[in-house]
């Protein structure tokens, strides 16, 4: 019995070898493939972006309909480069360039750069005394930006955009679709920061989130899916981890862990900050948000519309 259990657990260990040997040959030629159609669009589409200016400028007179024909095609142009983009990240290599970086800094940035519409409310907290993360600021930047859009994304009729930033000691159970940090980086690790994104939208269906950091894999009706597996790639290049909660009709939950690179002052307060949209779109600040739940795994209280 006890040899072939031995020989079930090597066959499972080839097996998921195997599948990952594959699914990198297959990122691989995926990133080549991107990279060759984005560089042979961006120049045409260069072309057409400058001939819309010109255009517009040759015939400022023009009528409304042709002012509106016009503002259509740029809007396409942009759309357009922001996939190029994409696809370009998705196959640049991402060796980081890993520095000490203040998350809640960087939250702030990438929350300020967003159109966030007048419906979602946008509460943020930061337990105070955190360590800084170890990550490559740029890559940081990517990762939120791209949960915080799809946070919105997933809201099309309002609702509310919750951030947390806090601290734990070790990594919590991660199952599918979620991944950890290489071993290496687990080991080395003093500690966690962690960045919970929450949304109150229709959620993840269970046919879905197992798929959700495929590439190519999207439910959406424009994308290509290559922004979570993007997420994916860089998070786990700066060994780092996410822990992925959702169910249908009941939100997501985004949980990224950057190893820590100072220790958590003991005792110290939770700070509270939060943010709200005005009529003008303008950030301001409330007193009464959700606290950082200090195992990171509490029920969701901003999912309530109270």
């Amino acid at each position: 019995d006890r040899l072939e259990e031995l020989v079930a657990e090597r066959t499972q260990a080839l097996e998921a070898a195997q599948d990952q040997l594959l699914n990198q040959t297959r990122l691989a030629t995926l990133g080549h493939l991107a990279s060759s159609i984005a560089h042979e669009l961006r120049t045409p589409l260069g072309v057409i972006k400058n001939a819309t200016y010109l255009i517009g400028h040759l015939h400022q007179s023009a009528d409304d309909q042709v002012g509106e024909a016009l503002d259509i095609l740029n809007e396409e142009v942009r759309r357009s480069d922001r996939i190029i983009t994409t696809l370009l990240n998705f196959a640049r290599p991402h060796t980081p360039y890993q520095q000490v970086v203040d998350a809640a800094g960087a939250v702030a940035s990438a929350l300020e750069r967003l159109v966030l519409p007048p419906t979602v409310q946008v509460d943020v907290s930061a337990e105070d005394g955190l360590p800084y993360a170890l990550v490559d600021a740029i890559h940081l930047d990517q990762v939120l930006n791209n949960l915080l859009s799809n946070a919105l994304q997933a809201m099309p009729g309002g609702g509310r955009l919750t951030v947390q930033i806090g601290y734990c000691a070790a990594l919590p159970e991660i199952a599918p679709p979620g991944f950890g940090p290489p071993p290496e980086a687990a080991d080395a690790a003093a500690g966690w920061l962690v960045v919970r994104v929450a949304d109150t939208g229709s959620g993840i269906a269970p046919e879905h989130l197992r798929h959700l950091f495929e590439p190519l894999y999207t439910t959406k009706a424009r994308g290509f899916g290559l922004g979570l597996a993007l997420v994916k790639m860089l998070v786990q290049a700066n060994g780092g981890g996410m822990v992925v909660t959702s169910a249908s009709g009941e939100g997501a939950t985004f949980e990224l862990y950057l190893s820590a690179v100072e220790p958590l002052a003991e005792g110290a307060a939770t700070r509270k900050v939060a943010i709200a949209m005005d009529s003008e779109q303008r950030y301001q600040h409330r007193d009464d948000p959700p606290a950082f739940s200090d195992t990171h795994r509490a029920e969701e209280a901003a999912h309530d519309d109270d």
